[in-house]
């Protein structure tokens, strides 16, 4: 029963979706109506702009030639997200001016940013040396995720259910299967 919960909202969510859906082929799209229904959205739609930004993402990354030298690639790459970062602040939400925000900035940020260096440097090396597009993510993803569960459990003093010990058993078998070659 306690999956009940989080199946009713999913089940929900996708009712919405659906709905929202038909109403944007028809030419009748509208923004959810009810407290509860722009709830849902707001809660599924980060992850479902995750999946999409990060399939994009891994396409782009395995188009990029061979030939070109990776950090080459990494560095158009930040000027294009620097150009849209900064293109998107004035209609970020918050009120908070530009300036103040730079100012309130700690070390996590910079941390952030070498991360994602290194996120992007591995994937285009993991590509070049043969991964598929298929399993480089998964393998890469339920890795990192194993180690987040780590970090979780003894740094932020998360707990987890048996359910979801039972879940990450099968995600380190799934791991296990889909990392060898």
């Amino acid at each position: 029963m306690v999956n009940g919960g989080v199946s009713a909202r999913v089940a929900k969510t996708l009712s919405l979706v659906s709905m929202q859906c038909s109403r944007f082929e028809t030419g009748e799209f509208s923004f959810p109506d009810t407290p509860s229904e722009r709830a849902a959205m707001l809660f599924y739609l980060p992850i479902a702009l995750t999946a999409l930004a990060t399939t994009l993402y891994h396409i782009a990354q395995k188009s990029i030639p061979p030939d070109v030298n990776p950090m080459v690639s990494l560095v158009v790459t930040y000027a294009t997200s620097l150009v849209v970062c900064v293109a998107a602040v004035p209609f970020s939400p918050g009120t908070v001016v530009f300036a103040r925000s730079l100012r309130s900035l700690n070390w996590a940020t910079y941390v952030v940013g070498l991360s994602i260096v290194g996120v992007e440097l591995a994937v285009l090396l993991a590509y070049r040396a043969g991964w598929r597009i298929s399993l480089a993510s998964v393998v890469a993803n339920v890795a990192t995720a194993l180690l987040l569960v780590i970090i979780g459990v003894v740094t932020y003093r998360e707990h987890l259910a048996a359910r979801h010990i039972a879940g990450l058993l099968m995600c380190l078998a799934g791991l296990v299967l889909a990392a060898r070659p």
